[in-house]
């Protein structure tokens, strides 16, 4: 039996700034990419996602950007989690249990429901300071630290994504 891979939950913000090479989190995110594109952690992140990587320093995408964005997201070891109906559900539970905007109540949803083992984040105004405080265990909401990556809660076989499909690319 082969050990489940550690599924890491990522932001809008991180695609962003690995997209832009972002100084100070390029380094850990190159890493953390690295890690997932070797088959040892899988990144997950919400269809929203796919929506919100769109801002960038200069304002709009240009062809070349988008050709890069819709590359990364072709790659087999990020998973895109559908924004289906229990995970609109689980996202209301959020915002009742933490007082989010939406599209945060939607990552932590998502992040809940595939089984995350930590969500990767830089948002320090809101959803940094709600670590631990949804999901039983309480979900790891954490900036990106490859030194210190979580291991997968189980040792089964399987990458911790159970509820829902990936999108389709």
């Amino acid at each position: 039996m082969s050990k489940k891979a550690p599924v890491y939950y990522w932001d809008s913000c991180c695609f962003i700034d690995l997209l832009q090479k972002t100084p100070g989190r390029i380094d850990e995110l190159e890493a953390i990419r690295k890690t997932a594109e070797q088959g040892k952690a899988v990144i997950a992140t919400s269809s929203l996602t796919l929506a919100e990587v769109v801002k960038t320093d200069s304002g709009g995408v240009s062809d070349q950007d988008e050709a890069l964005i819709a590359k990364l997201f072709s790659e087999p070891y990020i998973k895109v989690r559908l924004l289906d109906r229990p995970t609109a559900t689980e996202a209301r539970s959020v915002h009742r249990s933490l007082g989010l905007k939406p599209p945060d109540c939607i990552h932590v949803a998502t992040a809940v429901l595939a089984n995350a083992t930590e969500l990767h984040t830089y948002d320090d105004k809101r959803l940094l300071k709600k670590d631990g405080q949804y999901g039983n265990p309480g979900l790891r909401i954490v900036r990106p630290r490859p030194g210190q990556l979580a291991l997968a809660p189980s040792q089964e076989e399987g990458i911790g994504i159970t509820a829902g499909e990936p999108a389709d690319e």
